[in-house]
Order: structure tokens, then C-alpha cells, then sequence
């Protein structure tokens, strides 16, 4: 078990179960399947005041647990920062690791895989936009990645591209992974 400080609540993150202590909302999530993290800018009208790291968990009935950490005026925003992350390896170990090998290791076999609204095969990522579909090789991806998402361009078509959210799309680093994983597999070819 390891429990960390956030603010006035203690984060305790176990083999099957995750919670806050001294919590009343979202205090406690029980064998997360999914996650999403990143930075998002805290704003007052139109100005930045500040920023809010985020790790948001949820399970197969849809059970969500919020983790945030706030910088405000970039006050302590550098231990905040390491703090987070620190969390977010913790959790990464505890509960996504094994799956995510596992998962990547169907789809180096050949299986198809989907993923949040994704689907992948050996030779590339579609996504589902209502009844049109995406679809980008492998061997035309190019990677652009920023400060909230991750751009998958077309080399071949520049009007062709998915956006990958990190803080909208559910186990975005395992969608990462197999980009890369799919991209470097076909540059060998």
C-alpha cells in the first residue's frame, strides 16, 4: 500500500482498491481498468491563473475516481508537478502495467484491439466519428504530440488526422504505445 498527501486528504492506493481518506465524493474505486491524465489550464474569464494536474480512473461499471492537484500563480508548481507524477507512476504500476502488456501483446499477434473509441489492427488506428470512419496507416503516420494531445497526421493526405485528448480519451497511453510500437514495426519493412 502507498499513501500519499494531496492537500488536507491522504491518497491511499492498494493492490485492488484505490481512496481518499477524509473524502465525501468519489472516495473510493475498486479495480480500475481505465485512465486518462494531464495538464489543464485553470482559468479565470480569459485569463490563466494557474494549472490542474489531473489523473482520472474508472472501472469496467464506470465508477470514476478524480485525482487533482492545483498550481495557482505557478506557486509550488514544480513540487506539484513531480508530486503528480509520482502518483501517476504508482498507479500506472499498480493497476495498468500487466494489463497494458497484455493488451499489446494480443495485437502484436495479429488480433485486433479496440480501445476507447479505437480500433487497431496490424496496419494502422481507426476512429469512429459517428458513422464516418478514420482510418491511418502505420506506415504514413507521422506523431505530433503537444501540450494536451497527441496529433496522428497522414503524410500522404494533410486533410487526413486524428486527435488524441489526454484528458478525453480513456487509456490514451496505451493507444500511444501502440502507435509507436505499429510505426517503428513498419519503418523495419
Amino acid at each position: 500500500m502507498k499513501i500519499f498527501k494531496v492537500g488536507n486528504n491522504e491518497l491511499h492506493i492498494e493492490p485492488n482498491k484505490i481512496y481518499w481518506d477524509n473524502k465525501l465524493l468519489n472516495s473510493q474505486l475498486e479495480n480500475p481498468t481505465q485512465i486518462r491524465y494531464g495538464l489543464a489550464p485553470i482559468q479565470i474569464d480569459m485569463f490563466t491563473i494557474g494549472t490542474n494536474f489531473k489523473i482520472q480512473l474508472r472501472n469496467e461499471n464506470k465508477d470514476r475516481l478524480n485525482i487533482s492537484l492545483k498550481s495557482y500563480f505557478g506557486i509550488g508548481k514544480t513540487k506539484k508537478h513531480q508530486h503528480y507524477n509520482h502518483i501517476a507512476d504508482v498507479i500506472w504500476d499498480a493497476y495498468f502495467s500487466i494489463l497494458f502488456t497484455e493488451l499489446t501483446q494480443k495485437w502484436e499477434k495479429g488480433e485486433t484491439i479496440d480501445i476507447d473509441k479505437f480500433r487497431f489492427d496490424l496496419y494502422g488506428i481507426t476512429k469512429s466519428i459517428g458513422t464516418n470512419k478514420i482510418t491511418i496507416t502505420f506506415d504514413e503516420m507521422k506523431l505530433l504530440p503537444r501540450f494536451d494531445h497527441l496529433l496522428i497526421n497522414s503524410k500522404l493526405n494533410t486533410e487526413k488526422f486524428i486527435k488524441l485528448h489526454y484528458l478525453d480519451h480513456w487509456n490514451w497511453p496505451l493507444i500511444n504505445e501502440i502507435l509507436n510500437l505499429g510505426i517503428r514495426k513498419h519503418e523495419v519493412y
